[in-house]
């Protein structure tokens, strides 16, 4: 398969796709892990194994002694090294009698498709785990209402009853709906961090702060740079240490001057992967409290639907908010990504309409955001009290409900006078 050709092969990962071709069941930054960062890595892992675009991985300048592709093989294999010593010319260019402890060995670089190829496949597990849990109940239940169309025919209003009638049905049974996906936002984070300090190891500890240094190295005077720390991480020479008996039994030592012309591309992938995973890992953070603040916070909740939605009244909101659950919620956070606005706030004024209409509804509490008039109103607005009611009723209570009333005190008369 020709580069062109994988590279088509990866760039369907991202392609942008209508509402209506494909169902959404997930955020905008849930899907900058399995679709972006999992096309990051699997395209590194391509162009890193291209050979017709870089050439040769190494090439090795040894002894006429040593057949080319023999040396060439060797140090490919073998772990090669560089001599980190300031009266050197170049950091590979160091004699065989340097001290050993002056050296750095670089053992990756045989490694480095098989970890891209590996971090892009983490990258993409949250993802199938969530759908696979999920099941398609978002495209079920979207089916004939998703898209961006604002126009609400028959048909589009028929199927927005058949959703509401299933919400209500399955009311309070969406619970693992929500931990569920909460968790998978939670793998994605942990992603993140573990891959920084996986690659980290990989590259003996020197990709944590990697992206720094190239941005001091890149904005300091070049008066006063040191070493490239491209170059240190990523050096294009190396040395290798090629050992065979001679003709007497001794044992002989060839020294090889390797170049690296693959890490030429892999210092530019891995700061670009540096600065990606800093800027998702920021994005997973928040994500995972947005969805944990939907799960926890019913405030949060109210304050989505009426900054994002501008459905109803506050005490609407309040009313729909107390009767549904967070894994309820969450689903139909779910269905907002599938649905337009308009489509979407008419399919909570008739979720809340038939949640009214249902005898089983009752709301927690409705002293959150509920104005003190009407409060006062219900307050007023009381039933007659008959006699039949008052048997049960001590002194105390008798008290407390309208004295001035001639039923009341006839009734506490009698109870004082038993």
């Amino acid at each position: 398969m020709s580069l062109m050709k994988s590279v088509s092969a990866i760039a369907s990962f991202v392609k942008v796709r209508h509402l209506e071709d494909k169902p959404v069941i997930d955020n905008l930054i849930f899907r900058a892990h399995y679709r972006l960062t999992t096309c990051i890595f699997f395209a590194g892992c391509i162009f890193v194994t291209a050979t017709n675009l870089m050439g040769e991985p190494i090439q090795c300048l040894a002894d006429k002694a040593l057949p080319e592709k023999v040396i060439n093989t060797f140090c490919w294999v073998k772990t090669t090294f560089t001599a980190q010593s300031l009266n050197k010319i170049y950091p590979a260019a160091a004699s065989s009698s340097d001290n050993f402890g002056d050296r750095i060995y670089h053992s990756y670089y045989q490694w480095v498709p098989f970890m891209l190829f590996f971090h892009g496949i983490c990258f993409y597990l949250p993802h199938w785990i969530w759908k696979t849990y999920e099941g398609g109940d978002i495209k079920m239940i979207s089916n004939g209402i998703r898209g961006t169309a604002i126009t609400d025919n028959a048909d589009r209003k028929k199927k927005r009853t058949e959703v509401v009638d299933f919400l209500v049905t399955t009311l309070h049974m969406h619970g693992k709906y929500a931990y569920v996906y909460f968790l998978c936002e939670l793998l994605n984070l942990i992603n993140v961090i573990g891959t920084v300090f996986l690659i980290d190891i990989f590259l003996n500890g020197m990709f944590l702060t990697y992206g720094i240094e190239v941005l001091k190295f890149a904005f300091a005077d070049p008066m006063i740079r040191t070493t490239d720390p491209m170059m240190s991480v990523f050096p294009r020479m190396t040395k290798c240490v090629f050992h065979k008996y001679g003709a007497s039994g001794t044992i002989q030592s060839h020294d090889a001057l390797c170049v690296l012309a693959l890490n030429n591309l892999n210092e530019k992938i891995y700061i670009f992967i540096w600065f990606w995973l800093l800027f998702l890992g920021v994005l997973s953070f928040f994500a995972v409290l947005y969805t944990a603040a939907l799960i926890a916070a019913p405030s949060f909740r109210r304050m989505i639907i009426i900054w994002r939605f501008k459905f109803g009244s506050r005490y609407d909101v309040h009313r729909l908010v107390q009767t549904i659950h967070s894994g309820d919620f969450l689903l139909l956070h779910s269905l907002s990504l599938n649905l337009n606005t308009v489509c979407f706030r008419n399919l909570l004024v008739d979720l809340n309409n038939k949640l009214d209409s249902d005898d089983d509804r009752r709301p927690k509490s409705h002293s959150d955001n509920i104005p003190s008039n009407n409060i006062n109103s219900h307050l007023n607005n009381q039933y007659p009290i008959y006699p039949d009611n008052l048997n049960t009723m001590d002194t105390i209570e008798i008290d407390r409900i309208r004295p001035s009333d001639p039923l009341i005190r006839n009734r506490k008369e009698n109870v004082k006078s038993v």
